[in-house]
């Protein structure tokens, strides 16, 4: 064996070595950002879903009486998130008449009202349901 091809199977070698070292290290690059990606949207989840539990015990702590059960128009405000676009709330409150009603009450109506509560973030819409009779 020659000097010369061994030194050329080495470079070769070598080579072939780099090549695949390049194209680990870029998939590792492309699956860091992707896993720092799904980080923040399951941080932005978990924060929304937070905010919007607050939201809604708000209103079921609210007595039957008070102006948050009232029917009107959408309440709606805004959450301050750092770093991102500003996220709404909304509170919607209808009367809701149900005449499915069985049992010693079958043939009448319930009536009761219904508040929708919405967190809207980053194109995304959450929201829970809280009646009163």
């Amino acid at each position: 064996m020659s000097l010369r091809r061994d030194a050329g199977h080495f470079l070769v070698e070598a080579m072939a070595g780099c090549a695949i070292l390049g194209v680990t290290l870029t998939t590792a690059m492309v699956a860091g950002a992707r896993f720092q990606h799904d980080i923040g949207v399951a941080s932005a989840d978990q924060h929304a879903w937070q905010l919007l539990r607050e939201r809604y015990e708000m209103q079921r702590a609210a007595p039957f009486e008070s102006a948050d059960w009232a029917v009107t128009a959408t309440r709606t405000g805004t959450y301050a998130v750092p770093g991102e676009a500003p996220w709404t709330w909304t509170v919607d409150v209808t009367d809701v008449t149900d005449g499915l009603v069985g049992g010693p009450l079958a043939g009448q109506s319930l009536v009761y009202r219904q508040a929708v509560v919405r967190v809207i973030y980053r194109g995304r819409t959450i929201s829970l349901e809280a009646v009163r009779w």
